[in-house]
């Protein structure tokens, strides 16, 4: 069994004149698509009261829904702006709750860390190392900032990711978050890890113990 842990989302979504609203994060898409495949996932999250309707498609999915956390608050939600088919603007409009270690109790052996907005902490990161047997980490939600009216941007600070690393297995990063030189010097240095590299319309990288493989 597979666990996915990080905020699920409502997403508004708007492209030109048309504004949709759907179930977004980790938790969600990896769920979705994970099942259809039939990988049996275990969504990890905290949302709010607001996300109720959603949690009746994921159990219309066949999806168990027994460690996603229900709080009387909002659920993080993100405005995404398609300004044409590869850029967008996300801005951050309602945010739940961080994650704490009482709510990542009897984890499954393989987890996925991905946050999309700084919900989970380096010492909890730690704790879920902890935990299970194998952690895969998707950095981006270590890595938003948000100005005052709630746009995302990224600030990669090298020794940070340097940090989740030795305790992660594998590790996603966005070439749009940082240079691949930088990269490059965290594979020379933990070439035990596995990074992934994604690269947009130009496909992704992974890196292993000095070896590189291209997906197109």
């Amino acid at each position: 069994m597979f666990g996915i842990i990080g905020h699920a989302a409502i997403d508004i979504i708007r492209r030109g004149s048309r504004v949709l609203r759907s179930p977004g994060g980790a938790p969600t898409y990896c769920s979705f698509y994970l099942k259809q495949i039939n990988i049996e996932v275990v969504p990890i999250s905290i949302v709010g009261i607001d996300f109720n309707d959603y949690l009746m498609e994921y159990a219309s999915r066949g999806i168990n829904t027994s460690k996603i956390r229900i709080d009387n608050t909002h659920t993080t939600s993100y405005e995404i702006t398609y300004l044409d088919d590869s850029h967008r603007k996300l801005r951050l409009v309602a945010r739940c709750r961080d994650f704490t270690r009482e709510d990542l109790d009897d984890l499954p052996n393989v987890v996925a860390v991905n946050p999309i907005a700084g919900e989970i902490s380096l010492d909890v990161l730690n704790y879920v190392r902890s935990r299970v047997n194998f952690l895969g980490v998707d950095i981006q939600g270590f890595t938003r900032m948000f100005d005052s009216e709630g746009y995302v941007k990224t600030v990669m600070n090298l020794n940070n990711v340097a940090l989740i690393l030795r305790n992660a297995d594998i590790i996603k990063i966005s070439i749009d978050d940082t240079q691949i030189e930088g990269i490059q010097t965290l594979a020379d240095r933990h070439r035990d890890k596995v990074i992934v590299i994604s690269m947009g319309a130009q496909g992704s990288m992974m890196i292993h113990n000095g070896k590189v493989l291209r997906l197109s």
